[in-house]
């Protein structure tokens, strides 16, 4: 886990604390065009800037198939003070999602899971188009995560 500065190579979750407002970030599958790390927190002024690279470098031009492979994403658990008690506590919840992210030639799956909840996306990398989307089984319009607090 990165504190509130640093890098890191691993795809991992980062948690950030923002008075009684918990936030946390888990990138989806990053897709290494170069890179030195995955993910990094800084300090601009007041503000943290949490990034998470495919690409570090030079400037380049990337070929067509490459940008239509490329993947990224995140996971969000927001939460407060109020819902999950400590900070503590919070991140623990957020690290018992399991989360797969994987391509089939053409297409990729990510699946979400947290508790008895569960969100499934089939996307498609060519047209980059939502192919299915289902929370809890049933079929959405669009593809929200929303689990909410334990009650």
């Amino acid at each position: 886990m990165l504190g509130p500065e640093g890098s890191s190579q691993a795809q991992e979750w980062v948690f950030l604390r923002d008075g009684l407002t918990y936030l946390g970030l888990r990138p989806l599958v990053l897709t290494n065009h170069g890179r030195q790390k995955a993910v990094e927190i800084t300090r601009v002024g007041h503000f943290r800037v949490v990034s998470f690279y495919n690409y570090e470098g030079e400037p380049r031009n990337f070929l067509g198939a490459e940008i239509r492979q490329t993947c990224g994403g995140l996971v969000f658990c927001i939460g407060s003070e109020r819902e999950w008690g400590d900070f503590a506590h919070f991140r623990q919840a957020c690290r018992e999602v399991e989360l797969s992210d994987s391509r089939y030639e053409s297409q990729r799956r990510i699946v979400c899971r947290w508790q008895d909840r569960d969100v499934d996306i089939l996307w498609a990398l060519q047209s980059e188009e939502l192919i299915r989307a289902t929370r809890d089984g049933k079929f959405i319009g669009e593809p929200y995560l929303e689990f909410g607090a334990p009650q």
